[in-house]
């Protein structure tokens, strides 16, 4: 099957019928989904037949589409979740690079592959081609529902690294959730599940107001490529 990252350029989110498919869940597999959840990468990676391989969890089979397998988080946060729905998905991920930013700095975190995941969520914004955006996903992302690389983890600590986890997930979710289907709410789920890290540990939120500029009603909720001008306010905002 021909991989849907061969599709030059982008107009709106696809919703190929082939990325329907029949899922096996082997002990591991189904330990990795929480349950029930692909990641957007591995799906990328290997297609339909993610999951195939192996002995069935329980011999059965699961009938799973795309955005069925990236089941949203919990519950949201009092007074965030209207907040967020006007915001585009490039907003949303601003936003996530945001709270990352401020998760290693609360706890003096500190490794260029964490700057490299920050960078690569505010290029959402200006990037005239999602489908390329996604192909440079930097090494945090290709380590998706993973354990840490062992430096990273050393950086984090220990008494950090099942929250870095999950927030590393969550944030990589609000831009690869509805990256090959129809564009649905779960990236703003995804962009909850942050804030709500983020306000375990007594951190901060960013204020939405400088991102209110990308609208969720704009390219089928992507929103349009932010001018530099808007991109470089991003990424200055602390």
């Amino acid at each position: 099957m021909k991989s849907p990252t061969s599709r030059e350029g982008f107009s709106r989110p696809c919703r190929p019928s082939e990325w329907s498919g029949h899922f096996h869940r082997s002990p591991l597999t189904a330990q990795r989904l929480q349950p029930n959840r692909i990641s957007a990468l591995n799906l990328l990676r290997f297609g339909p037949d993610l999951g195939r391989v192996g002995q069935g969890w329980g011999g059965t089979e699961e009938r799973l589409t795309y955005c069925e397998a990236m089941t949203p988080s919990e519950t949201s946060p009092p007074g965030q979740g209207d907040s967020l729905k006007a915001l585009s998905i490039r907003a949303r991920a601003a936003l996530g690079a945001v709270c990352l930013r401020r998760y290693a700095l609360a706890y003096g975190i500190q490794h260029p592959a964490i700057n490299e995941l920050v960078d690569y969520l505010f290029a959402l914004a200006s990037a005239q081609d999602i489908v390329r955006w996604e192909r440079q996903a930097p090494m945090l992302a290709h380590t998706m529902e993973d354990a840490l690389p062992a430096e990273i983890a050393q950086a984090v600590g220990s008494e950090h690294a099942v929250a870095f986890l999950r927030l590393r997930d969550e944030l990589l979710e609000i831009g690869y959730c509805d990256l090959y289907a129809a564009t649905t709410d779960e990236s703003r789920q995804h962009l909850l599940a942050v804030f709500r890290i983020l306000e375990t540990d007594h951190i901060a939120l960013p204020d939405l107001t400088p991102f209110q500029v990308s609208s969720f009603d704009e390219n089928h909720g992507w929103g349009n490529v932010v001018s530099a001008e808007i991109a470089d306010r991003w990424r200055a905002y602390q």
